[in-house]
C-alpha cells in the first residue's frame, strides 16, 4: 500500500514514539552505579578523540533523566581549559542560543527542568569559533541518524551549522539501533556516535574511529 507524504510523516511520528517509549524505559532500568560506570567510559572515549584534544570551543548539553552524564565532562572541559557553551531553549520559537559558561552557578532550572544558562550571567556563543557540538538523543542509528524529545530543537540548530563543526552523540549501546530510523527530511545526522562499546564513525572515515 502506498502512502501519502501526510500519512507517511504520522505513520513516522508513531513509531518514533514508540522508540522513545522503549529507550527511555531502558534508561529507567539502568543502576545507578552502572549509569555511572557506563558514563565514565563514554567520556574517557571522547576525550581520548582528536575531535576533542583539538577542540578549544565546545558546546554541549547538561544531561538529565539518566541521559548519559555529561556533568564530568563539562568539568573536564574546563579543566582543560575549553571554552564551554550550554543551550538555553526559547519554547516560543523552537530555537536553541548557546551561551559561554564557566560554572555551574550560571545555570538555572526552567524549561522542564533542565539546567539552562542565565543570561544576564553569560555571554552569548559567537557560531564562528564553535569547533564541536555535543548533540542530545533518545535513540540513533548507525547512519548518524537520531530520535530526540520531539520537539525539533537541535534539527533545525544542526541544519545552519558550517560542516566544519564536528557533531558528536553520546550514548549507551542500547540507544543505537541496528536498523535504520524513520526520518523526515528536516532531520540532521550526527558525525560519531559514542558509546561505552564503540565509536561510530557515521561519515565513513572522516574522524579515523577504528
Amino acid at each position: 500500500m502506498a502512502y501519502t507524504p501526510e500519512e507517511n510523516g504520522k505513520q513516522n511520528q508513531y513509531t518514533k514514539q514508540r522508540i522513545r517509549q522503549q529507550i527511555t524505559s531502558l534508561k529507567k532500568r539502568l543502576p545507578a552505579e552502572e549509569w555511572k560506570e557506563r558514563s565514565a567510559r563514554i567520556k574517557e572515549r571522547l576525550c581520548g578523540l582528536s575531535v576533542w584534544q583539538k577542540s578549544r570551543h565546545v558546546a554541549l548539553y547538561h544531561s538529565v533523566n539518566q541521559e548519559v552524564n555529561t556533568v564530568p565532562l563539562i568539568e573536564e572541559g574546563w579543566r582543560q581549559g575549553k571554552t564551554i557553551y550550554l543551550p538555553k531553549c526559547n519554547p516560543q520559537t523552537r530555537q536553541l542560543t548557546f551561551y559561554k559558561v564557566d560554572t555551574f552557578d550560571d545555570l538555572e532550572a526552567v524549561y522542564f527542568g533542565i539546567p539552562e544558562p542565565v543570561p544576564e550571567r553569560c555571554t552569548p556563543m559567537d557560531v564562528d569559533r564553535l569547533q564541536c557540538l555535543i548533540v542530545p538523543g533518545v535513540a540513533f542509528d548507525r547512519e548518524g541518524y537520531r530520535i530526540g524529545y520531539g520537539a525539533g530543537y537541535y534539527d533545525r540548530y544542526l541544519a545552519t551549522l558550517s560542516p566544519a563543526v564536528a557533531k558528536v552523540s553520546l550514548a549507551f549501546q542500547f540507544q543505537v539501533l541496528n536498523h535504520p530510523l524513520p526520518r523526515e527530511p528536516f532531520d540532521q545526522p550526527v558525525d560519531v556516535i559514542i558509546t561505552e562499546g564503540e565509536l561510530i564513525d557515521c561519515q565513513g572515515g572522516a574522524y579515523h574511529v577504528p
